[in-house]
């Protein structure tokens, strides 16, 4: 998904709609297993916040920022689940970090790609590319 909501026109590329659609079928039919594991338990692994539920926080989170969280949609334990991770406040500071390296990341895609004429030569960025 994030591919084709954000590389591919960041590169100048077009949405390949047929497949973002598979892409969100296949996601449907995830999340309704993991829903039906966040029915027994509150968080991926257990009764604790851990580290698959760190792992799964950048997905989630990209799938958010795409607009394609409705991918979730009718799968409560999963959104409840999700609710809880990201009100956790290293959860918010760490997304809000990402937020801002993604966004300049894709800036310098954009311009290095001729998609994007108001950075055309990333001057004053933070972030360096090889």
């Amino acid at each position: 998904v994030a591919v084709e909501k954000f590389i591919k026109p960041a590169r100048g590329l077009a949405l390949n709609d047929a497949a973002l659609d598979a892409l969100r079928a296949t996601l449907r039919t995830n999340f309704a297993v993991v829903d039906r594991i966040l029915a027994t338990r509150p968080y991926m692994a257990g009764d604790e916040y851990g580290l698959v539920d760190i792992f799964y926080t950048p997905s989630i989170h990209l799938l958010e920022r795409s607009g394609e969280i409705g991918v979730m949609e009718g799968l409560k334990h999963l959104a409840n689940w999700w609710a809880k991770v990201k009100s956790r406040k290293q959860t918010a500071h760490a997304t809000a970090e990402a937020h801002a390296a993604f966004d300049e990341l894709m800036a310098m895609a954009k311009s290095a790609n001729g998609t994007d004429e108001s950075n055309r030569t990333g001057a004053g960025s933070k972030l360096q590319l090889p």
